[in-house]
């Protein structure tokens, strides 16, 4: 895997990813409080499959997983009116029948003006992003502190093994080189 620095263009398209993710999530209605959840049923034969089949996209497993950390990127911009802007922004991007234009006038400026707002704050979240990534890459480890694998100096290659460890009565019990000098085991039957 390989690293590449965020722009404000990928950002922004997470921004819109995340908030299409949170649209196409079931919504949290509560309990009904009369009637079945069953679709009504088909009385007579000449009916059946005359409406069309309705089928509602689902996001992926990747794209809910990505959308709190989108939104964690929004939250911890410093200005609420950006906040504000971009989530407004990206709703109304992703929502069907809305116009850019309407919430760009809205919003008391027109179409170049909220672009470049919207750039403005990815650039800003891209910046903050890539410093994150930066720090974690190549911060500078004193010697103190750095852990690396011991590289053992001995090399061991005769059979005695090291034995520096043992005491000088014991009798190793597992030698593969002696295995098949071993008499085998006698079993009790």
């Amino acid at each position: 895997m390989s690293y590449s620095a965020w722009t404000p263009k990928a950002v922004e398209h997470r921004l819109l990813e995340a908030a299409e993710t949170l649209m196409l999530l079931p919504n949290v209605r509560g309990p009904k409080s009369y009637g079945s959840a069953m679709p009504a049923p088909v009385r007579e034969w000449e009916a059946y499959g005359s409406e069309p089949s309705r089928y509602k996209s689902r996001p992926s497993r990747e794209a809910i997983d990505r959308m709190p950390e989108t939104w964690t990127w929004i939250n911890s911009l410093p200005e609420q009116a950006d906040r504000v802007l971009i989530y407004a922004w990206a709703w109304v991007k992703v929502r069907r029948g809305r116009s850019i234009n309407d919430f760009a006038s809205r919003e008391g400026m027109n179409n170049r003006t909220l672009r470049r707002q919207i750039t403005q704050v990815c650039q800003q979240i891209a910046d903050d992003l890539n410093r994150k990534h930066m720090v974690r890459l190549t911060v500078v480890v004193d010697v103190v502190s750095e852990i690396t694998a011991e590289v053992d100096p001995e090399q061991i290659s005769s059979v005695t093994y090291a034995n520096h460890w043992r005491a000088e009565d014991a009798k190793p019990r597992h030698l593969p080189e002696l295995l098949d000098q071993r008499a085998p085991a006698t079993r009790a039957g």
